[in-house]
């Protein structure tokens, strides 16, 4: 993948919105990441295609953003900037081009993001179309089967969150209800279609 790979490092100013995609703060990290292996490769096209419709978009964007504003470490693919009616918004994504699902990512990587979150959509999941997942729907269940136990509960590290009462609060927040919820109801939540996709999308 050798010619591919200098291809997108000559030649991106051709492309729409190419200069800016050029320029975008990561877009180097990224290229030095893709020259890795196979799976850097495939993960880091998909970031640049992805990066490139926001930027026809005209969205703001950078790569691999790092976020440290607590001791949830996370690094993320990109990060959206855009303006709503004068007000700057921040959108931090994780893309993911999987030949197979990973639920131990899911496990670490989602929870960390359920915690971080302050804001319903600040952090979303964008993945690739792919054998594996083809829809939105295929996508939903291999998430909550990661997010369960084998008898269908639960899994214990998702628990854990709601028995701190701030994040149980903000989970209300975004169900829109003021009764007490558990793990085994934002789950039911997370299985409508509509709520999922705040949290994850398929690209098109």
């Amino acid at each position: 993948f050798g010619v591919e790979l200098a291809y997108w490092g000559t030649s991106c100013k051709l492309a729409p919105a190419g200069e800016k995609l050029c320029k975008a703060k990561g877009f180097d990290k990224v290229l030095s990441d893709m020259a890795l292996h196979w799976k850097k490769f495939r993960g880091g096209k998909f970031q640049i295609e992805y990066a490139k419709k926001l930027l026809t978009e005209g969205r703001i964007i950078s790569f691999e953003v790092s976020n440290l504003s607590d001791d949830l470490h996370r690094i993320y693919d990109i990060k959206v900037e855009y303006f709503i009616k004068g007000e700057l918004k921040t959108k931090l994504l994780e893309l993911k081009n999987w030949s197979h699902f990973y639920p131990e990512t899911i496990k670490s990587q989602f929870l960390k993001d359920l915690q971080k979150m302050k804001n319903l959509g600040d952090i979303q999941w964008i993945f690739a179309k792919t054998d594996n997942i083809r829809d939105l729907d295929t996508l939903k269940s291999k998430v909550l089967q990661a997010l369960k136990t084998a008898d269908g509960k639960p899994i214990k590290e998702l628990e854990k969150l709601f028995e701190n009462k701030s994040f149980g609060d903000k989970i209300k927040v975004w169900m829109d209800t003021k009764k007490e919820i558990k793990s085994d109801s934002f789950l039911g939540w997370l299985d409508n279609s509509d709520n999922f996709y705040k949290f994850f999308k398929i690209a098109d």
